[in-house]
Parts: structure tokens; sequence; C-alpha cells
């Protein structure tokens, strides 16, 4: 295989697009691709919102616009579709432009690049292709069929032994889904299903699955041979899947939510989930660190591959050293020895401005490694968000020189009257100012648009080092901070599940609102908390609050009826006692549920009212004390479902725990 190479183009449109185009006349269109906002008359050409099409694709050459402007997460995307011997073509403005980010890329570029300007001696441009030399008759390479292997074991071996196949992007991983797949249809399996993010990113897995069972009938999203089906499920619809599930494969498993891979785990003994570590959305080592964690509890005989040798390109390839580099997908958190013996005496909280960060390249290598591991889909985007954004602020934690957390904000606020009222109204959403809008459309407070805001956009401790107060540390650091700039309200929203809930709460954050739809990347539903700075904050926040925990027990009832009694319970962690009298008639009602026989349809109504009022108490009793109350009276769950998760046999056996929870409340 030959090398691949990048070249950069710098001048201005007209120049760019003759000279490349020019240099290009000679090569078969066919495996050029354009990457630009425009349509180029000569070449295919994609919109970078469009990049995600060529991923399991090949090409020879893709010539990626960048000259107006540069789309961090595209150009990570089309690179890695570039076989052995093709080119990365990159057209640069030659005009100064004030974003650090394109400093640093520019920077970056010209290190690994060969540039060439108007003036300059035109290059011939050595694009020598050819198919991948293959290892086997049938694998591109040894660690390709070993990964074969190991899918095909989990079909035919032990059950509840879930693979969790790795790698970077290039190396088969998808192939080695397919032909494993094909292989288990000749050898007997009658139903294997493949998820993924969409039916066009799990494609590579058909098509070699295909191109190993010539006589089988190919339709969209299924393979058929004989009488055995590889077929697609999208995740969602998986949940409910009643069929017989013979080996289910999960390509790009980073980019699917947590809890739907929970569910997996559980409803199907064979399984092998697979995803991409430093793939152009960034996601996939930070859900490795938290996903493995969830396997070693569920299935602790569970197996791990990982495929290093590249099968499109060179070991050491130029091109993906450089998207590495230039987009930090191999940026890696700090590593610190001896962590049980870290404090928080011994470490330095600091602001860091964006042009340090510029100027540091291990500070930010850090940064950004911590927040890859931390979050779901921490994209290359977000580096220039990061670098380039003027309301950002950057803090962070650093031990001997090394970066053990940190976290950036983000101001919003002070908004205009006329603005604040057509967004209550419902006629206008601003891009940015997350907290204000939610308060003044769902709290219906005014007031919240003459305030200045800081939103946490993103918050991260190293895994050894959390449950230790570092990250309330850097929480109320900037809170002291901000106070005196005179910021009133700092905020943040995230995918709300129970342990980060809790650790917002911890730091004295309230929750004002509950989004109603799941969050695309974790699963959970986004959750608003916020925590007063300022006087006349102070009264704003009371009041979304007040008007937060005033409606939590219908929105239980009607939106969120399948919530987990756990989140219910995080959530209401903080509500105050609700002193809304109820009549005697209904107290009586309540009372002759708990203790006597009085029958659950004719106390709904008293036990829907008295509810609201002993909800603080909750958070005294037992999960398996309250999970009875939430169920039945609050979310209205049907008898079915209520035995079922209170593992007893039916409705007589659900009354007798809701009698004795009800009756501990009353006590």
């Amino acid at each position: 295989m030959n090398p691949r190479a990048c070249w950069v183009f710098q001048g201005d449109t007209e120049w760019c697009h003759t000279v490349v185009t020019k240099l290009l006349s000679r090569y078969t269109k066919k495996k050029i691709v354009w990457i630009a906002a425009t349509q180029h008359e000569k070449f295919t050409t994609l919109a970078p919102k469009q990049a995600q099409t060529l991923l399991g694709q090949e090409t020879d050459v893709i010539v990626f616009d960048a000259i107006s402007d540069c789309n961090p997460d595209a150009l990570g995307a089309v690179s890695g579709s570039i076989r052995a011997g093709g080119a990365l073509i990159i057209l640069l403005s030659d005009e100064e432009i004030p974003s650090l980010w394109q400093q640093r890329f520019e920077a970056t570029l010209s290190s690994a690049s060969t540039w060439v300007k108007p003036g300059d001696k035109l290059p011939k441009l050595a694009i020598k292709t050819s198919p991948p030399s293959k290892a086997t008759a049938r694998y591109r390479t040894e660690d390709q069929r070993k990964a074969v292997t190991a899918i095909e074991n989990v079909a035919l071996g032990h059950r509840r032994r879930p693979l969790v196949l790795t790698s970077d992007r290039g190396r088969g991983k998808s192939a080695a889904l397919g032909i494993a797949a094909a292989h288990l249809l000749r050898a007997g399996k009658q139903r294997i299903v493949v998820t993924g993010p969409s039916l066009v990113s799990v494609m590579t897995v058909f098509k070699h699955a295909a191109s190993m069972l010539p006589s089988a009938t190919v339709t969209h999203g299924c393979v058929s041979w004989e009488n055995a089906r590889l077929e697609f499920i999208a995740p969602d619809a998986l949940i409910t899947e009643k069929k017989v599930v013979e080996l289910l494969l999960v390509d790009e498993a980073a980019a699917i939510p947590s809890p739907m891979l929970a569910v997996y785990i559980k409803r199907f003994s064979r399984v092998v989930f697979s995803t991409t570590l430093h793939g152009y959305e960034g996601s996939g080592r930070g859900f490795a660190i938290r996903f493995q964690q969830l396997l070693a509890k569920e299935c602790p005989n569970y197996q791990q591959h990982r495929l290093v040798e590249p099968v499109r390109w060179l070991v050491d390839d130029p091109i993906e050293k450089l998207m590495f580099n230039a987009l930090l997908l191999n940026a890696n958190p700090a590593a610190v020895d001896d962590a049980s013996k870290i404090t928080l005496e011994m470490c330095k909280i600091r602001h860091i401005n964006r042009k340090a960060l510029l100027a540091d390249s291990t500070v930010l290598r850090q940064l950004f490694g911590l927040m890859v591991s931390a979050h779901y889909r921490t994209r290359p985007s977000d580096l220039k968000i990061l670098l380039d954004h003027p309301g950002i602020s950057v803090w962070i934690i650093s031990y001997q020189d090394k970066i053990i957390a940190g976290a950036w904000s983000i101001e919003e606020g002070r908004l205009e009257s006329q603005l604040a009222h057509d967004i209550h109204a419902g006629k206008r959403r601003v891009k940015g100012h997350l907290l204000p809008q939610t308060l003044i459309k769902h709290a219906g407070d005014m007031m919240a648009a003459e305030l200045r805001y800081q939103r946490v956009m993103r918050i991260a401790v190293l895994p050894e080092l959390q449950s230790r107060g570092f990250g309330a540390a850097l929480l109320y650091t900037m809170a002291e901070a901000y106070q005196k700039q005179g910021i009133d309200m700092l905020g943040a929203s995230f995918g709300g599940d129970v342990p980060l809930i809790n650790f917002w709460r911890k730091a004295g954050f309230s929750p004002v609102r509950l989004g109603t739809k799941q969050n695309d990347s974790s699963g959970y539903r986004s959750i608003v908390m916020l925590h007063s700075l300022s006087q006349k904050s102070y009264a704003v926040l009371k009041q979304a609050e007040k008007r937060f925990e005033q409606q939590w027990p219908y929105l239980l009832g009607s939106l969120f009826q399948q919530m987990p009694t756990e989140l219910v319970l995080a959530i209401s962690a903080q509500h105050t006692a609700n002193n809304n009298i109820i009549s005697t008639y209904e107290q009586q009602d309540v009372a002759a549920f708990a203790y006597a026989q009085r029958d659950f349809d004719s106390s709904r109504y008293a036990l829907s009212l008295w509810m609201p009022s002993v909800m603080s108490k909750l958070r005294q009793m037992t999960l398996e004390q309250s999970q009875p109350l939430v169920m039945a009276i609050l979310q209205g769950r049907s008898w079915q479902e209520l035995s079922q998760a209170l593992n007893v046999k039916g409705k007589a056996d659900v009354l007798v725990l809701l009698r004795e929870s009800v009756g501990l409340l009353l006590d």
C-alpha cells in the first residue's frame, strides 16, 4: 500500500477551485468527492452536513473546501474514507481570520502537509490507490480474523458473555461483524439482528455479509439466505422486540443512549457491542469507560477485543496522525500517580483564558481529553467552540501541572423585554440563552430576562478522583468569582440520571425544568438546575422551584409515567413540604385505605390529593417502601406493570405493599 497525503491550497476561492480542478482532471471522477456548501460542476459534491454518508465508503480524493468556514466534524468524518495512496486536499482562505481554532488548525497543517499558494509552481499530485493487500484469502488483517472468531464465540459459546469490540476508524470492525454474521447464518443461525444509530451507519455490515453469501436476497436493511436472516432493527424498536434474537450486533454503540444498551444487556443473552474509540464524534472512549463499568456489574464474564492494524491505510498513516492532532481525536486526560493521596489542598483552582489554552498544547490536550472521557458526543466542533466562542469561560483544577478537573461555562441573559414576551408567547426561540428562555417559557417569569447567567456546558473530574469534592469545589469557586462579576444565576442543563442530579443538588442547585423528550446522546431527559448568586435572582429561582413542585405530581401521572422511581426520588429530593390542607373526608379516605380495607378506586382521588403534601417525606423511606407510592399513586401504572416491577404475583399483593407504604407515611 502507498501512503496517503495531505495537500493544502491557500488563496481566494477562484484560484483554489481553478487550480485543484485542473490538477484532478486526469483522475477518475468517480472516486473524487468535493465537500463544500455549493455544488461543484465537475465533481460529486456533498455539503458538510452530509459528510456522514461517506462513513464505510472508500474514496481516492477528498477536496475539503474550508475557505469560508471549516466544519471540524465533517472533516473528521470524510478523512476516514480515503484509502491508501489517496489524498486529502484542503482549501483555505489567504485572508487573516480572527479565529484561535483556525490558527491552531493551520499551524497543525503546516507541519504535516504540502502547501501551495498563488505564485508557487504547481505540483503533480501522486495519487496511487490500489486495493489493500489481504493478510489471508478472506481477511484483510490478522486482527480482523481474530475479531470474527471472537464474534462467533459469542453466538456459539457460553451465554451471557457479551463482547466489546473496539478500534479506531479504518480497522475493519464493521466488516468483521458482517463476515461473522455470514459465517453464523451458514452454521445454522436463523435470525441475527443488527442495530445502530441509523441503517446508513451499518450498511458496511450488510455489504460484507452479502458478499459472503452470493445466493442471498438483499433488500433494504435485510440479507436473507435460505431460511435465515440478517436484519436491521432501530435501537428504540429493539427494546420491544418479541421475536427470538439469536445474536444481536450493536454497531457504533457509543452513539446509542446508555439506558437502551442497559436494556439490551438484560434482554438478550448473546450481544456484541462495537464502537469506534477515536472517531470524528469523539465519544468512544468516554463510552468505553462508563459502559464497561455497567457490563462488569451485569455480565462479569464479558469479553473484549481491540483491532489495531489499519485495513484501509498504512500503519502510522500521515493523514490519520494529522486528524488526531488537528481535531484532538486522540486527546487523553492526564495520568496521575497515587490518586488516593491527592487532596484539594494540594491542588490549584484557576480560571484560564482561551489564548493561554492555545499557547499551552499540553493543557489543551488534557482538558479536552478529560471532557471526551466524561461526556457523550464531545465532538471536534466542541474544540472550536471552546477556543473561539467569546462568551466561554474555562476553569481547571491542577495537581502538579496536571489537570484533574475542568469546566467551561457560557454567559447568557440580558434579553430585551419584547423578546422575552415573544418567547413566553411561543413566537420566538433564540439561539443560546437556554437558562433565561427556560424560566421565561416554562416558569412564566419575565424578570428572568433581565438577569445575567453563566451556564456550565461541561464539567468533568478524573474518574479516580470523583466523589471526593473536587467537582463541588470547582463549582463553588466559579460561583464565588461570578458573583463578584455581577452574575445573577449559575446553572446547567444535562441528561439527568440519578448520580448527576445528586451531584448538582449537593452543590446547591435546584431543579426547575425536566424535558419531555429524551436526549439523543445520553438517552436521558434534559434537566435544568439553577443556583442563585444575587438577591434579585433568588426570588426568580424560588418562584421557578415552586411552579415546578406544583406541576411535578401532574407531570408524573401524564408525561413521566414510565420514569424509574430512583429518578423520581432524586428530582423530588429538594421539594419542600406541601402545606395544602386536604379535607377531613379525604384524610379519612386515606386512613381507611391504609388501615382498613377501603378499595383503591374509591380512595384514588383522596390519595392523589394527599400525596403531594407528603412528597418531601419520600426521601426518608427505602426504595422498596416508596416505589409502590410513586408507581401506583403518582404515575398511575397498571396492575400488571406494578406486579412485575414490585416482583409480586398480582393486584392483591400490590395492594398489601401499597397499604403498608401509605401507612408508613401517615405514621
